[in-house]
């Protein structure tokens, strides 16, 4: 019976804690009506004064230096320092056993899905770990916890219509719509073995796993949970206490593991005295990546950037020997370019789209051994970073910029209209604005880049077209 639990999906990768596959560009423009004095409403779970003898936050909580204090929007409960503690003590220490991990998860009655699906993402183990809990109710040690979380998330999988149609042809609305659909298949795939009667009874009533309980507690995971370092990897980690805690940029955080003792603990970076607000840091990472799980973003980064793909025809006859030297600059036909804020124009870029505009007389050049010496010179400067021809320079600049003007001309704001509508925002709109924005400058910028780099060679009288 156990193989009517084996989840049956096909994905390369679940949209993951940080990273997420692009989608297709989607093309359109809508009406954009905004309200700037639009009521946000903020949904909390009610307040409840029962549960276990052995519920973590109430059980031990008191073991800590820190207290509850008041909440933070979209996150749950603060917490600020109970006593002094200096710099480099701890803050809380917990037992491995009270933080929600795949440890703790394969400890539930889900034990038996996870045996015949050893390779579910993380992310979703933990959110099904969480669910199950949830539905416990007071029987589960994490019950407080759980009931603390929000119930109202602000990840862009959450947008009403109005602030989708503000990011529309944005790599933000690709990122969004690729996650989406990635619930929606792991729900899909998901649903039938958790709701079978092959377990008795079956892990979940059918009632409970609903797509809406499944995103957000994948949500949840996304926008709450500690990544410690595993092997080559992160493990996502749900901890009482800390997960809730709020952002702050400047934070530097001390997480440790010890699997000697099995405690996880948390050391503050900084002096704290009594009252003072213990914060962490939600991670580096860029504008569009903030918004797609948190709902909120910071000012702009290195991180931010704008991926592109251009490939080559599949009947391109040198599609193989291009491919062939693209593995020789470590690369791939199907790698996307990224394009960021500064460099405009980076060197592995040009480089990339020099080859793949290349324009060989034969088809038997694939054969590097019949290269005639002028094509030999043509192989190795696109090796080594160098000009190959005023021809091939004309082909990689025209297709790159025709590339960012398409990209561009998808969004349903220009740039200019954008840039005069972010002072009539306010909160997440004005950050979605701002995300946009910075993507159609990078684009922008590239485009300029090429300009610039075509108009210098036509005034570079060292470069003599063949």
């Amino acid at each position: 019976m156990m193989g009517a639990l084996r989840v049956f999906l096909v994905l390369t990768a679940l949209a993951g804690l940080g990273h997420v596959g692009e989608a297709g560009l989607a093309v359109g423009r809508h009406g954009l009506i905004i309200n700037p004095a639009k009521t946000v409403t903020i949904e909390t779970n009610p307040v409840v004064d029962h549960f276990g003898d052995d519920d973590i936050i109430h059980s031990i909580g008191h073991l800590n230096n820190l207290k509850a204090k008041g909440s933070t929007f979209g996150r749950g409960p603060s917490y600020v320092a109970a006593r002094n503690v200096s710099a480099g003590d701890p803050v809380l220490r917990l037992p491995m056993s009270s933080v929600m991990s795949a440890r703790t998860a394969a400890a539930g009655r889900i034990q038996v899905l996870l045996d015949v699906n050893p390779d579910l993402p993380n992310a979703v183990v933990l959110a099904l770990h969480v669910l199950e809990e949830k539905f416990k109710g007071p029987d589960s040690k994490w019950f407080s916890f759980i009931h603390s979380l929000p119930m109202t998330l602000h990840g862009t999988i959450y947008l009403p219509e109005d602030e989708i149609d503000l990011i529309e042809g944005s790599q933000l609305y690709r990122l969004t719509h690729a996650r989406l659909n990635a619930v929606s298949q792991y729900f899909d795939a998901l649903h039938g073995p958790v709701t079978s009667n092959a377990v008795d009874p079956p892990l979940f009533n059918v009632d409970e796993f609903t797509l809406e309980a499944f995103k957000w507690a994948m949500s949840i995971v996304w926008a709450h949970a500690i990544l410690i370092p595993k092997d080559d990897d992160v493990e996502a980690l749900l901890v009482p206490f800390v997960s809730t805690l709020a952002h702050g940029p400047g934070i530097q955080n001390h997480f440790d593991i010890n699997f000697d003792t099995q405690t996880f603990t948390m050391l503050t970076a900084t002096a704290l005295q009594p009252g003072d607000p213990v914060r962490i840091n939600l991670g580096d990472s860029s504008m569009a990546l903030y918004m797609l799980n948190y709902g909120f973003c910071g000012e702009p980064s290195p991180l931010d950037n704008v991926p592109l793909t251009i490939q080559v025809e599949e009947k391109d006859p040198l599609r193989a020997f291009k491919t062939s030297i693209l593995a020789m600059v470590n690369t791939t036909m199907e790698a996307p370019y990224v394009l960021e804020f500064d460099p405009a124009l980076p060197p592995n870029v040009v480089q990339s789209m020099r080859i793949k505009v290349l324009e060989l007389a034969t088809v038997k050049l694939i054969v590097p051994q019949v290269m005639t010496s002028s094509e030999i010179g043509q192989y190795e400067a696109a090796i080594n970073h160098e000009r190959i021809s005023l021809r091939n320079e004309f082909a990689w600049c025209r297709a790159l910029t025709h590339t960012c003007a398409a990209m561009l001309d998808a969004y349903a704001y220009p740039l200019d209209e954008m840039k005069r509508m972010v002072p009539g925002l306010q909160g997440r709109q004005r950050d979605l604005a701002r995300v946009v924005i910075h993507e159609q400058e990078i684009l922008v910028r590239a485009k300029d880049a090429v300009a610039t780099h075509w108009h210098g060679l036509l005034a570079d009288e060292s470069f003599v077209p063949e």
